[in-house]
């Protein structure tokens, strides 16, 4: 005698029906879902997986045409135009604001990611300095962004949440301190008046941004101390830079479209053992950082605190 299925089994099987490859999609939502955010990421990771393969993580030996960052910049921007319009409209569940913001801060970090990779990588003087140009750019962006919502929605920022405004407003910060702590390069003007008083500006607003967060958060307190060893480090980098024993780094530079010859790179004997996120590790290269740098920031965050890192607050 054939017995019957379970309803478990039934619906396991419907459900299998359902996601069957010739099956029809439904219909997109005119309203923001739980899957929302998810769906917008997964598009956007893909782009991500490009830019880490080709800029950020290939050898420095490479010599990057500048033609596939902006290109890449450009699937940035159309991913950005995609999104349904209740990822830029006013008018939202206040749930959704989080995640919103979330993914919006993970496109801003990884085109600012794009350009600092691609003006390590370009051989072309031109290159190097509008790849460095639009980092800052996009930098001084996510800021803006990310400090205006914390200002904004602070009863929205919950725990996971203000794990995510912390990394992208501490990288972002970072990007724009270490200016001070490069070697200083030939033909290398260094910022403006203009371009200094908003970096300071910008550099300022992340400072208070971050002290606020670090009333609940352990891990925003411990990259304003960071930030506060890199001010201090840039100080007497500047300081020592105006003397006249200080010596720059050998390179030859003739004119625009004439590749660079950095000096040759002294091996480090001293190995570094930080626990820390590589992205933001690989942002010194090339800097005047040292070990005190990182002391004290254990990883991000250190393994023993338990956090929930969550789009959303657990009672959404």
């Amino acid at each position: 005698m054939e017995r019957c299925p379970s309803p478990k089994k039934e619906t396991w099987l419907t459900d299998l029906q359902a996601c069957a490859l010739t099956s029809i999609l439904p219909t997109p939502s005119d309203r923001p879902t739980t899957y929302s955010a998810i769906i917008a990421h997964a598009r956007l990771a893909s782009i991500g997986n490009n830019i880490y393969s080709n800029v950020i993580s290939a050898p420095k030996e490479n010599i990057l045409d500048l033609k596939i960052s902006r290109s890449l910049d450009h699937r940035l921007k159309a991913w950005r135009f995609s999104l349904p319009v209740y990822f830029s409209a006013q008018d939202v569940p206040d749930w959704f604001r989080g995640p919103r913001a979330v993914v919006g801060w993970k496109e801003q970090n990884l085109r600012m990611m794009l350009w600092w990779g691609s003006q390590r990588l370009c051989s072309i003087l031109s290159d190097v300095e509008e790849a460095r140009n639009m980092c800052h750019y996009v930098a001084i962006e996510t800021i803006q962004d990310i400090t205006t919502f914390c200002l904004d929605y602070r009863d929205n920022i919950h725990v996971g949440l203000s794990w995510y405004a912390t990394y992208f407003l501490f990288q972002a910060t970072i990007v724009l301190s270490i200016h001070y702590l490069r070697p200083p390069q030939p033909l290398d003007m260094g910022p403006d008046s203009a371009n200094q008083e908003l970096w300071a500006l910008s550099i300022s607003r992340a400072r208070d941004c971050l002290a606020q967060l670090g009333q609940n958060n352990e891990a925003a307190t411990r990259c304003l101390a960071v930030l506060e060893r890199i001010r201090d480090q840039s100080e007497r980098s500047q300081q020592s830079s105006l003397t006249p024993s200080a010596t720059r780094p050998n390179a030859s530079v003739h004119a625009d479209h004439t590749l660079l010859h950095p000096a040759p790179e002294i091996e480090d004997t001293i190995p570094t053992t930080f626990a820390i996120d590589p992205a933001l590790q690989i942002l010194f290269q090339d800097t005047a950082w040292n070990n005190d740098i990182f002391e004290g920031l254990q990883g991000f965050p250190i393994t023993d605190e338990a956090e929930a890192f969550d789009y959303m607050p657990p009672d959404a």
